[in-house]
């Protein structure tokens, strides 16, 4: 047998595999120097590869608002105008026609909240009403003998002024004018702003029939909700129908007690020392009146607005429920109002009235319901001067100032609205904007630049229907989803979720990544010597 020749023994000396000590078992394949850095390689290109995915799958989609528009919209609340003819017809009256629409004209432009929305235009000729596009109304004045203050009464779009002859022409400008704004524009007060709930297309009117305790008797058990609803409010919620659609639902509660005592109250002529005389809800009283805990009013799920209705009934222990105002007099009306939130009549049933309610006995409750529904949803009252209609009533002139009072809300909401969007996006880098929010956006700015033509071009029902489709269109790109979660997902919660994720797993992979590189470099310098 012959020995290995040296250049044999050369060859297996310089082998890339690490020789053991003598007697050692063999390397395993996975443990060689090679392996490891191919190991450690494709666990970095498995990782450089799903970077794109991750990439593509956690981006946000960012689509460009159009910015310019908004800034030539900006100011279009300020610069709405809605256009108004006034005819004055003085044939049936001593007055100049021409000296007395000279006279309303400069005195009603001294109105600021009627010369920042109406654009008048004063006439006194009249065309055919068919050919007018705009809101018109006509001004009659009527000459009387009786020597007493101005009288005014509405027919439909003609203001009958009854003037005694003794009357100057300035005393006459300035008392139809003050008339006259208040006609044409609801009051700038902060009172009735407070009391408006915000325009809506559609509301959800929920009417409850509340007992405080049936269990001690005299509850009333049910109700003619609809044939009341029917005679008392139809002709309301018709005349309003151009605002907005309800959707009407009732129910009725056998125990909803209240959060508190009323104060018991005896007359001073009352010899009984021990018994009440009535039952008495203070001033502060009627803030917590609303016992939301107990008393379960929403009896469907709804996004639209809900104007709440209670009639409530006190249990036969706490009977008669009276209302004291501020003055500590107890008031003649068992009725108050809630601001942008409905209104509640306090019902004490005689013992010998039914326990079912029917349309008759519900006359009185419903009638300041029908009070109470008019004054959240903004309808002005007459002024002073007039007779007042019968309560299911409402005069044109109110109806159509009321129109142009929520187009001009909804235009200044819808503006709003927008920029705050455009604003929060610039703001917010990572704030996502996708189709949805860019085509409400888009159509919200086409439905403002709309309204500036129908306010120059159609009537106030025309306007306020573009106008609403604005605040609609505002609204859902807002509270979109996606807008709305970014708002609380500032990105620091982003770098707090993805660090405990990748830092475990990069840290020693980037360790052992560098580890044999540096050995594949020491090797490859070993090898270079041994050659």
């Amino acid at each position: 047998m012959s020995s290995p020749s040296p250049n044999e023994h050369c060859e297996a000396t310089s082998s890339d595999e690490p020789l053991g000590p003598p007697g050692a078992p063999p390397i395993p394949p996975y443990q060689r120097p090679q392996t490891r850095l191919t190991i450690v390689l494709w666990y970095w290109l498995v990782i450089l590869l799903g970077v794109p995915l991750w990439w593509k799958t956690t981006s946000i989609e960012r689509l460009s608002l159009p910015k310019e528009r908004m800034e030539g919209l900006a100011d279009l609340e300020g610069n709405l105008k809605m256009p108004v003819l006034l005819h004055f017809d003085t044939t049936s009256s001593h007055f100049n026609g021409r000296e007395l629409r000279q006279s309303v004209e400069v005195l009603l432009s001294t109105y600021e909240h009627v010369s920042r929305i109406l654009n008048i235009t004063y006439t006194d000729t009249l065309a055919s009403s068919e050919d007018l596009t705009h809101d018109w109304y006509s001004i009659r004045i009527v000459s009387s003998p009786q020597p007493s203050p101005p009288t005014y009464e509405l027919h439909d779009r003609t203001l009958v002024v009854s003037v005694s002859n003794a009357m100057q022409l300035s005393a006459l400008g300035l008392d139809l004018s003050d008339t006259l704004s208040r006609l044409l524009v609801p009051p700038p007060d902060d009172a009735y702003k407070l009391r408006v709930v915000q325009y809506a297309p559609r509301y959800r009117l929920a009417f409850s029939l509340l007992n405080e305790d049936a269990s001690v008797g005299g509850a009333a058990r049910g109700w003619e909700i609809e044939d009341a609803i029917r005679r008392y409010l139809g002709t309301t919620l018709r005349e309003l129908n151009t605002l907005h659609n309800f959707t009407i639902e009732s129910q009725v509660q056998f125990h909803a007690p209240l959060a508190f005592d009323p104060t018991p109250f005896r007359l001073p002529e009352t010899s009984d020392d021990t018994t009440p005389d009535a039952y008495v809800l203070e001033d502060d009283q009627l803030k917590v009146f609303v016992n939301s805990a107990e008393w379960t009013l929403a009896s469907s799920a709804t996004n639209d607005p809900v104007l709440h209705f209670l009639l409530f009934v006190p249990a036969a222990n706490r009977r008669p429920l009276v209302i004291q105002d501020k003055t500590g007099q107890l008031s003649s009306s068992n009725a108050f109002l809630i601001p942008q939130w409905g209104g509640i009549v306090i019902l004490n049933p005689t013992p010998s009235q039914p326990s079912h309610l029917d349309a008759t006995s519900l006359f009185t409750p419903f009638s300041y319901f029908n009070t109470q529904l008019r004054s959240l949803l903004g309808v002005p009252s007459l002024p002073p001067n007039f007779p007042q209609p019968a309560l299911t009533t409402m005069s044109t002139w109110h109806r159509e100032s009321l129109l142009r009072y929520r187009t001009i809300e909804n235009t200044r909401s819808s503006v709003d609205t927008t920029n705050s969007i455009i604003k929060l996006v610039d703001r917010i880098k990572g704030m996502p904007v996708g189709k949805a929010v860019r085509a409400d956006v888009n159509a919200a700015l086409d439905a403002l630049e709309q309204v500036r033509k129908d306010a120059q071009e159609s009537n106030s029902a025309t306007t306020l229907l573009t106008s609403a489709r604005a605040f609609v269109h505002s609204s859902l790109a807002f509270f979109n989803p996606t807008m709305v979660a970014m708002l609380y997902f500032p990105a620091e919660h982003k770098y707090a979720v993805y660090t405990p994720l990748f830092a475990p797993v990069t840290v020693p992979l980037a360790v052992a990544l560098v580890r044999e590189l540096v050995a594949a470099r020491s090797r490859r310098r070993r090898k270079t010597k041994t050659e």
